[in-house]
Parts: structure tokens; C-alpha cells; sequence
């Protein structure tokens, strides 16, 4: 696994969930949406990711699953994974 090029110097999880989001941002910037989305998405996702301190994912747990489309929510776990490493 890539040894992570940023160390966060978050104090709160609060703070580490910010850069961890805002790395995730810079690392698919051509798959966000910019302003309101479309109104035609196959879905929305919400799922909590485990990061090691090293920035690795350990684990994903759904929140809020789209099951009604499982290769989105494949898609979705193995875009996240595949963004690691996450900021140590």
C-alpha cells in the first residue's frame, strides 16, 4: 500500500473527518457533482469508513444503503477503498 503523502493535524475526529472528505474530494474530483445534483441519480449512499493510522481502510458499514442497486453500492465501497491512502 502507498505510504500516505499527507498527515493530518486534526485535534477532534470531527477535524479528521474534514480532511479526510477533502482528500477524498481532490482524489475523485471528476465524479463530484458541482451545485444541485441531477435529478435522475440511481442513488445516495451513506456509509462510515474505518481508517488505520496509517491511512488505510479497515473497515465500511452502511448508514444509509441503496440496496435496490447493489453494483452502486459496490461501486461505491470500491471507490472509497480505492482512494487510500487516506491522510495518516
Amino acid at each position: 500500500m502507498p505510504v500516505p503523502t499527507y498527515v493530518s493535524q486534526a485535534s477532534t475526529p470531527r477535524d479528521y473527518r474534514r480532511d479526510a472528505a477533502t482528500h477524498l474530494y481532490e482524489r475523485l474530483r471528476e465524479r463530484i457533482f458541482k451545485g444541485k445534483m441531477p435529478p435522475l441519480l440511481q442513488a445516495v449512499g451513506v456509509l462510515q469508513v474505518d481508517i488505520d493510522h496509517q491511512g488505510a481502510v479497515t473497515d465500511v458499514r452502511w448508514m444509509r444503503a441503496p440496496k435496490h442497486v447493489p453494483a452502486v453500492m459496490a461501486e461505491i465501497e470500491r471507490t472509497v477503498r480505492a482512494a487510500a491512502p487516506y491522510p495518516a
